[in-house]
């Protein structure tokens, strides 16, 4: 919010597109784990070859049913989409904090 709310405040310092990211690089698999611990899910977490999930969605779709995400989710999931970790400093003067730290405060 404090990213946005310093480009709301004063958008003609602002003239470009930002990366936004925390102080850490976590795989989707790291956040899901924190995630799932944070909220005491005794859940197991399985992973599934992502061209096991391609065919079934794809059928899915064909046939008209709703699948739990879309081919595009999947194509957006192969792609590394990661970001300067110092971004946020440099252009916004701040250090984010780190997830673990966040959910705590978001998960309470």
């Amino acid at each position: 919010m404090k990213c946005l709310e310093s480009v709301l405040g004063a958008p003609q310092d602002f003239v470009s597109s930002y990366d936004l990211g925390g102080p850490e690089h976590l795989t989707y698999r790291q956040l899901v784990e924190k995630v799932a611990a944070a909220l005491g899910t005794g859940k197991p977490i399985i992973s599934m070859p992502m061209g096991i999930m391609k065919l079934s969605v794809g059928l899915l779709e064909g046939i008209r049913l709703k699948a739990p995400v879309s081919g595009d989710q999947l194509r957006l999931l192969e792609q590394d989409n990661i970001c300067d970790l110092m971004a946020v400093k440099r252009y916004f003067g701040f250090t984010p904090v780190r997830f673990d730290d966040m959910l705590r405060e978001f998960v309470r």
